[in-house]
């Protein structure tokens, strides 16, 4: 039994690294250190404003990375025989996989003009003998790394996909007259609401409920206090902001009929589980959704805004929680949320073609996103590691 090591412990950071660590290849035993003081503080400043804060003005006076590089810092395992390295530059002696799971920015802290500083760098560090294989989760992030880097990296570039247990819960629409509608976001994280699409999924929802009176809306997600008012007056409407375990997420989904994420950056868990439970989704061509949704088969894709020009900016999608981003995304785009009402309205009225569509993302997760897929992937990697 082969050991790797999983550097840093990334275990409740998440889910998406879940199923990675839960259903290793045969042969291999995944480890990490126990999380200290350093990882979980780690965690913490993604949720927190404050932190994030002190953290991005450090970084206009100090462009670098090494105070999240310092955190992320382990010791290594003696016994382990790879180091598997989970969007972080391994610089120890022993041979080490890179696993990008988000965008190849998170090499720099999630900021694009750092990752440029020091783009040379990293590819020195990317192209040494002991950087074994090179893990893209999607399309455009491989895309991206072929295009920027050598060609001794491109070689070690490989795309694994993530993955999710194959649910066999039936959907409990049964009888329920009204056509359920669900968003996702983070319970921890204020900001989440507003870069995942939530303002645009509340304004596109009082638009479709003037036409169709049979809807609701379901909102998994941390409300911002400014919105808490006007949302609490829609019975339509219910709010689920704290945490829940597996069983009741899994009733969320299976009760529900259209994940609505319009979401301005990267999308991945709540897309794999609507799709595992059926559901077509409805969402806006930004930041890798296309490697997930395909317009027309298992879900919709409706056309971002035109008014928001960070979208084509370098920075993009580093950029989604800066103020201007935040800013620009709070301020109210009528062709939007004409192209998403028009949407979301064709899938309330034509159950054929929600079930059709949630057909096809089942089978999505079935042909690309089961686990015996990945699992299979990561045993060739490993393998082909030791060589």
């Amino acid at each position: 039994m082969r050991k790797i090591q999983i550097y840093p412990n990334i275990v409740g950071a998440h889910t998406a690294y879940n199923s990675l660590i839960e259903n290793p290849p045969k042969g291999y035993e995944l480890i990490g250190n126990k999380q200290g003081l350093k990882t979980g503080l780690l965690n913490k400043s993604r949720e927190s404003k404050v932190l994030r804060k002190i953290y991005h003005s450090f970084l206009k006076v100090f462009p670098t990375t090494k105070i999240i590089d310092s955190l992320r810092k382990e010791k290594e395992i003696p016994d382990a025989d790879l180091i598997f390295s989970t969007g972080h530059l391994y610089n120890g002696e022993k041979a080490w996989i890179l696993y990008i799971l988000d965008s190849p920015f998170s090499l720099a802290g999630n900021n694009y003009k750092i990752f440029i500083k020091n783009k040379d760098k990293i590819g020195k560090n990317l192209e040494k003998e002991n950087c074994k294989k090179i893990i893209c989760a999607h399309e455009t992030s491989l895309n991206f790394m072929k295009k920027e880097f050598s060609k001794r990296i491109k070689d070690k570039l490989i795309l694994v996909r993530p993955a999710i247990n194959l649910s066999k819960i039936k959907t409990k629409g049964g009888k329920r007259k009204k056509v359920r509608i669900l968003f996702m976001g983070s319970v921890n994280n204020p900001r989440d609401f507003y870069v995942k699409g939530g303002l645009d999924v509340l304004r596109t929802f009082e638009k479709v409920q003037e036409k169709e009176r049979d809807v609701e809306l379901i909102i998994r997600c941390f409300i911002p206090e400014e919105l808490r008012r006007s949302i609490a007056m829609n019975k339509n409407i219910k709010v689920i902001e704290n945490l829940v375990s597996k069983k009741k997420l899994e009733e969320l989904y299976s009760s529900s009929d259209i994940l609505f994420l319009p979401s301005h950056q990267y999308i991945l868990m709540a897309v794999l589980e609507a799709m595992n439970f059926s559901l077509p989704i409805l969402g806006i061509d930004t930041y890798a959704v296309k490697d997930y949704v395909q317009n027309g088969k298992n879900g919709i894709i409706a056309k971002k805004s035109e008014k928001n020009k960070l979208y084509e900016s370098r920075e993009y999608p580093t950029n989604t929680k800066s103020e201007e981003f935040m800013r620009i995304i709070k301020e109210y785009d009528p062709n939007l949320i004409e192209r998403l009402e028009k949407a979301l309205l064709k899938l309330v009225k034509n159950k054929k073609l929600r079930e059709r569509l949630g057909r096809n993302g089942k089978e999505t997760i079935k042909k690309k996103f089961s686990i015996e897929i990945q699992r299979e992937k990561l045993r060739r990697v490993f393998d082909e590691s030791f060589r």
